[in-house]
């Protein structure tokens, strides 16, 4: 879970990597990168629904040594009905941390879809969370 403290962080880095990273390699062609639509992806009514959802529901702190941090960055596929269709994790915290945050966001509930010339598009974006080890 997204400890409070990191909660700026976390945005602070979302933002970053949704400016840096609209370079990510083409997943399909009809896949647009986050620059290159009209209107990003929406989680509920922006970053603080987001991060907020995240630090409720994504349980992984038992997978982090005490006291330590794990930034797992993620490259999501989110489609024209807002559903989240595949997930990459980019780097990680090791296959059981990557198992667990590929499941939480494949059963996420829907965003508000992307949107090009007014009509909802698939688009891929990079978000990264940041897990706490128990302390």
């Amino acid at each position: 879970m997204v400890a409070r403290s990191g909660l700026s962080f976390l945005l602070c880095l979302f933002s970053f990597l949704n400016s840096q990273l609209s370079f990510c390699q083409e997943i399909d062609a009809d896949v647009y990168g986050v620059h290159e639509v009209d209107s990003p992806p929406v989680f509920g009514s922006g970053e603080k629904d987001l991060v907020k959802y995240i630090n409720k529901n994504f349980q992984a702190e038992d997978l982090v040594a005490d006291g330590e941090l794990n930034n797992v960055f993620n490259r999501l596929v989110i489609n024209e009905q807002g559903k989240v269709i595949s997930v990459e994790v980019l780097r990680g915290g090791g296959p059981e941390i990557n198992n667990r945050i590929t499941s939480f966001f494949k059963e996420m509930p829907s965003w508000t879809p992307a949107l090009k010339d007014e009509e909802p598009v698939k688009v891929t974006i990079t978000l990264p969370v940041v897990i706490h080890g128990k302390k």
